[in-house]
């Protein structure tokens, strides 16, 4: 949650507020994992979903990265998970900020 406030917060235009007149944003975590064959990744999933205050679907979409664990010491799996967690914030920060760009 905190990564995704953090994205969220860098798309200039939006801002986040608890106002019920705003867009929602609900996300789910669909995997946070380490896969072990074929490859060696972390792998993290979010399931994610935007509805404007009439309740009209902006975005629905799972959003995955996966980045490689090189070596098998706990820090090199954490700092994967880390980097694929970043990846999958980020890429949610853009799609939301782009479903919410005046057309």
């Amino acid at each position: 949650e905190r990564a995704l406030r953090s994205a969220l917060a860098t798309p200039p235009g939006l801002q986040l507020t608890g106002a019920h007149a705003a867009a929602a944003l609900g996300g789910e975590v669909l995997a946070f994992d380490e896969v072990l064959a074929p490859t060696h990744v972390a792998a993290v999933s979010l399931a994610v979903s935007l509805e404007d205050r009439e309740q009209r679907t902006l975005l629905d979409r799972t959003f995955r990265a996966e980045e490689p664990i090189p070596t098998e010491a706990p820090a090199a799996m954490a700092i994967a998970m880390g980097k694929a967690l970043d990846a999958v914030v980020t890429e949610v920060a853009g799609a939301v900020s782009d479903a919410l760009r005046p057309r």
